[in-house]
């Protein structure tokens, strides 16, 4: 496997809830409806060596974008480093696991976001913990949308194992009725390939920004809502 998705050994599993009486951003209007909203992820959400890890991440800097637009946003999280849907991560964990973790009935959004630590995994295995997590997060939250944000790659030129992570996580979407957001297509950091810190593979906290700002909307819309402009 490409050298880029080795495992980070010295990063910590973030586990948390972030919540309106956190004292990372501003406060938020007192008036809006508060979303519940659980996000499964890897080191892209965790924060790295890199940067993001906190409120330098981007799951607190989409709750302070939208905090802004009177959307409140309480996040529950509990990413690992290494892990994907079928690939054990730095604490033995794999998203099923934070899915039981953190998605529950008041959820009103669950956010997948990743992984390329999938691309080592056999197809086959990959298919059906994509389809078996997607389906225990329904059952855990009836309610909630599910909103499924494949692997990004940091150069326009994903290698082979790596979009067809990325077919699975598309196929797997569509028959769950998840929305799919296909970074890879979109050129996500591969279009900012300076916010990608030193181990050419994790975002700094530049790149964490970038992140929010591209993941916010998708968040926002998910839940119905609809940014001011300007």
């Amino acid at each position: 496997m490409c050298p880029m998705l080795g495992k980070l050994a010295a990063l910590l599993v973030v586990v948390g809830l972030l919540a309106g009486c956190g004292n990372t951003e501003p406060d938020t209007a007192a008036h809006g409806k508060r979303y519940q909203v659980s996000i499964i992820g890897d080191s892209f959400t965790a924060g790295s060596l890199q940067g993001g890890v906190g409120p330098n991440g981007w799951p607190a800097l989409v709750r302070t974008i939208l905090g802004k637009e009177n959307v409140v946003i309480d996040i529950r999280y509990a990413p690992e480093g290494g892990a994907g849907y079928a690939t054990v991560g730095d604490y033995g964990g794999v998203f099923g696991g934070q899915v039981n973790a953190v998605v529950g009935i008041a959820c009103d959004l669950v956010v997948f976001f990743g992984s390329t630590n999938d691309g080592i995994a056999p197809p086959h295995e990959l298919r059906t913990a994509v389809r078996d997590d997607l389906a225990r997060a329904k059952a855990l939250a009836p309610r909630a949308k599910l909103l499924v944000i494949g692997p990004t790659w940091p150069t326009p030129e994903p290698p082979p194992e790596m979009l067809g992570v990325r077919n699975i996580l598309r196929d797997q979407s569509a028959a769950a009725g998840a929305v799919f957001v296909d970074p890879i297509a979109e050129h996500w950091i591969a279009d900012a390939p300076q916010m990608i810190g030193g181990d050419g593979t994790h975002p700094t906290d530049e790149g964490h920004e970038y992140l929010a700002q591209k993941i916010a909307p998708l968040i926002n819309n998910s839940l119905g809502q609809e940014l001011n402009s300007g």
